[in-house]
């Protein structure tokens, strides 16, 4: 039988070189994965190489441009893996048949990039990293932390379970949210239809009458206006530099912006509370899987998305390092509520 001389990879850290007996390269590879092994390189004794990452895993060529991969996409992905996973299916094996059964070609792409990175040397979190795009700083501690715990599938669990709440919270808001939106721009349709098509051609017959109450004699001005081209020019003028200001103004018309929603009755209410429970969310998961207390603020934090709230969260810490409790660092903000602090 042939004499195979190969170097792998065992656990995050340690590579091993050795020799193997197999009657071909195919089962020398299944050979060494059946050990625990992640094969790098495999050599017959005599001199010509074969290369394991052909043998495993079918690697796409790097994308050339951010890839857009769709939520159900990635989350079904992540609840395969876990399964795979779980079901001790080496991880790159694991990766090989995500990259056949995905319909996604960016995520198909990125999939034959971490699966190549692995080959290389690198533990999954490492491989996850090179693709910030696609795995958020949340995901890679959390599947550093199940690394290092030996929980990896039950962490991709937990990911997978979240990314299903998440994705049916922003259902539930998009379908709460349409209806009126709807009904809205109906609405405002409607009025701008009668205020520039009808109430136009009705204009001179008011004209005939030389008396006409206060609100009737506003309501004909402001037809008059809205008929005329300028008008529309002027709200055109308007639109463009109010997107140019939020384009070039920074971070502080962002937050300005933040603080005018926050100010609104019931919306207001709604936009601190989705955001503290996104945080919250993250920060308890990360918790929960073994992530110190300032690490995981650090990872939590940035999946909060309004800027007045995030600038806050941004000192707890600090807070922390100063002495204080968790609770105590949380009561100091203002925007904190009660139920989060005595939680």
């Amino acid at each position: 039988m042939p004499t195979f001389q190969y170097t792998a990879k065992r656990g995050p850290k340690d590579v091993i070189q050795g020799t193997l007996e197999a009657a071909d390269r195919a089962e020398a590879f299944n050979h060494l994965q059946a050990r625990g092994y992640v094969p790098v390189r495999l050599v017959e004794a005599d001199g010509h190489a074969h290369a394991a990452a052909s043998a495993a895993v079918k690697v796409v060529a790097p994308a050339t441009r951010k890839p857009r991969i769709a939520a159900r996409h990635f989350n079904a992905c992540i609840r395969q893996l876990a399964s795979l996973v779980r079901s001790q299916v080496p991880v790159l094996r694991s990766l090989s048949i995500l990259a056949e059964q995905t319909s996604d070609v960016g995520l198909r792409r990125i999939i034959g990039q971490v699966a190549k990175d692995i080959q290389q040397g690198q533990n999954l979190s490492e491989a996850f990293s090179q693709h910030p795009q696609v795995f958020s700083p949340l995901t890679l501690s959390l599947v550093r932390a199940g690394e290092i715990g030996g929980m990896l599938d039950v962490v991709l669990d937990r990911l997978a379970q979240k990314a299903d709440q998440d994705e049916a919270m922003r259902s539930k808001i998009q379908g709460a949210v349409v209806y009126p939106a709807f009904v809205g721009m109906v609405g405002l349709g409607t009025v701008v239809f009668l205020m520039t098509y009808v109430l136009p051609r009705l204009f001179t017959l008011f004209q005939r009458f030389d008396r006409l109450p206060l609100p009737t004699r506003l309501l004909l001005r402001t037809v008059e206006l809205m008929s005329s081209w300028g008008f529309w020019l002027a709200v055109a003028g308007l639109v463009c530099a109010g997107g140019l200001v939020w384009v070039k103004g920074g971070a502080s018309v962002h937050a300005a912006a933040d603080r005018l929603v926050l100010k609104i009755p019931l919306l207001g209410t709604l936009v601190r509370q989705l955001q503290l429970a996104r945080f919250c969310s993250a920060f308890g998961l990360l918790l929960n899987h073994g992530v110190s207390v300032l690490q995981a603020a650090d990872v939590a934090i940035p999946v909060v998305r309004h800027a007045l709230l995030r600038g806050q969260l941004e000192q707890l810490p600090d807070l922390i390092r100063q002495g204080g409790s968790l609770a105590e660092s949380l009561k100091q903000m203002p925007l904190m509520t009660s139920f989060v602090v005595n939680t």
